[in-house]
């Protein structure tokens, strides 16, 4: 299914906030795109919400409203969140997304470089 992933988490031990954050997207069986977000705290289980897009275009515009707001989190929370992982061979975040807002501009394009050069 993945054609997008990527793992994101904030930690903050004074003020008790260890949150994970995963989007995935791709197809089906059937060729239906969908959106995978699951959210929860570090370590546990999380919750997930599948969203079923019309097409790549849709799937990528919902990745890139998530990763919108989660680069608001240090406003809204306090503590901002980092990249863990990140699963971009079609480079829908790099090449697609507006990065001005999101603190992890150049781990992003460290990471889809490195996956240019060995993929």
């Amino acid at each position: 299914m993945n054609v997008f992933a990527a793992t994101l988490e904030a930690c903050d031990p004074a003020r008790g906030r260890y949150r994970a954050y995963r989007l995935e997207a791709g197809t089906d069986l059937f060729g239906t795109w969908l959106v995978d977000v699951t959210y929860g705290r570090i370590g546990a289980r999380g919750r997930t919400i599948r969203y079923l897009a019309r097409d790549e275009a849709e799937a990528r515009r919902l990745v890139r409203q998530s990763l919108r707001r989660r680069g608001t989190a240090r406003k809204r929370i306090g503590v901002g969140y980092e990249l863990r992982e990140l699963v971009d061979p079609e480079g829908w975040v790099v090449k697609q997304c507006d990065l001005a807002s999101w603190n992890l501009q150049k781990t992003l394009m460290a990471a889809s470089s490195i996956a240019r050069y060995y993929g």
